[in-house]
């Protein structure tokens, strides 16, 4: 557990300094990834930032990393659709309390916010895109330090859970 939160803490010093990300995660089991979709280079070629996989459970997702105040401003803006093996992770470089909105979101999304340990503290299933001004604010009044945006459904789908706890891989 110390050589984890050591990382994370080398983790959130890199990226405050580039956009570049390395990670290292021990596999603590084996993993499945999901079924790979055509759609990834889609939303890869949409959204230019920098990919990672992240883990929960056994089920793997390929994410954007957000870790820019424009990046995560921008977020899944104007998304058409979310491949359920995709995802935007928004990085912070200290845990807080973040509101989100889904302004310019045209798809409904789980979002799962993540402490600095890497375990989930508070999830939103199925939220609707803004459809007029003024949008809400999802704002659950929960710490974390990463906010991971999935489509709607996904956590219901894969039994993800408050208490899971996620991997990043490079």
């Amino acid at each position: 557990m110390f050589y984890r939160i050591l990382l994370l803490i080398m983790l959130l010093s890199i990226i405050s300094r580039t956009t570049f990300l390395i990670l290292w995660v021990s596999p603590a089991f084996p993993t499945k990834t999901i079924a790979p979709s055509s759609k990834i280079s889609s939303l890869e070629t949409a959204i230019n930032l920098p990919t990672s996989q992240l883990c929960i459970n056994k089920n793997c997702f390929t994410v954007r990393l957000a870790s820019s105040d424009s990046d995560r401003q921008k977020g899944l803006m104007f998304q058409k659709s979310l491949p359920e093996n995709a995802g935007m992770l928004f990085v912070f470089e200290q845990s807080g309390i973040y509101p989100f909105w889904m302004k310019n979101t045209l798809i409904p999304l789980d979002m799962l916010r993540i402490d600095s340990s890497q375990k989930i503290v508070h999830i939103a299933s199925a939220v609707q895109p803004c459809l007029s001004d003024p949008c809400a604010v999802i704002d659950p009044a929960t710490w974390a330090q990463f906010v991971l945006e999935l489509s709607s459904w996904v956590t219901q789908k894969f039994g993800i859970k408050i208490g899971d706890t996620i991997q990043l891989r490079k």
